[in-house]
């Protein structure tokens, strides 16, 4: 396999995002002590903190994300995957457009694990993972703080998983969030948990709907 790219003790400060990237097949980049601050986004685009995709690696040990647009941190595409430990996303903005604004947004069959980690403050998601053959595991994680979706007053769910989209969570707790703590939505997509603590769900603000705990709905499965 490729030699790891190790990079460690690094600041970004107002970057065009994303500050961080591993892209394409065989790329592992092993980042320790990390802080991206306040990414802005290129012409009206990304504005991510990280972005891994193209079947990239990466690993993650101590890092804040805080103030990135659109999505804090990508993980996209078939054999992608990050392992992340000790993570801190805050303040998420929207893109441009008054969409989006996810903490951890994991896609078209790429991977997760987290562990140690807390996603606080997101808007309309704080972790969503969409697409067949994706996978998040999670551990000793918690996903406050939820906004709704900017422009249209929807969602805001802690966790959201749809398309058949396969998660995992020991030691979870959704808090403060908004619509539903964890939606898991479609057929083929799955639930397994063990140790969830779901509290303080408030509805969706555009028409006080909702307010969910846990919600399982269109051929998921729990």
């Amino acid at each position: 396999g490729s030699m790891p790219v190790l990079a460690h003790d690094l600041f970004f400060d107002s970057p065009l995002g994303p500050a961080v990237s591993a892209l394409s097949p065989g790329t592992v980049l092993d980042v320790e002590r990390l802080l991206i601050r306040s990414t802005r986004d290129v012409l009206g685009g990304s504005g991510w903190g990280m972005a891994v995709a193209d079947g990239a690696t990466c690993k993650v040990r101590q890092a804040r994300i805080t103030g990135a647009r659109t999505s804090a941190v990508l993980v996209t595409d078939p054999g992608s995957a990050m392992d992340a430990e000790d993570l801190l996303i805050d303040n998420t903005l929207p893109a441009p457009s008054k969409n989006r604004g996810e903490g951890l947004y994991v896609s078209a069959g790429a991977r997760l694990e987290l562990r140690g980690a807390r996603i606080s403050a997101s808007h309309t998601v704080g972790l969503r993972a969409i697409g067949g053959n994706t996978r998040v595991i999670a551990r000793g994680v918690i996903v406050d703080g939820t906004q709704p979706n900017a422009k249209s007053g929807n969602f805001g769910e802690g966790l959201y998983a749809a398309d058949g989209a396969q998660i995992e969570l020991y030691g979870f707790r959704s808090r403060g969030n908004h619509s539903a703590g964890v939606r898991i939505s479609d057929p083929g997509s799955a639930l397994l948990a063990r140790g969830l603590i779901v509290d303080g769900t408030l509805p969706q603000e555009s028409d006080l709907a909702n307010g969910f705990g846990v919600l399982v709905q269109s051929g998921a499965k729990a």
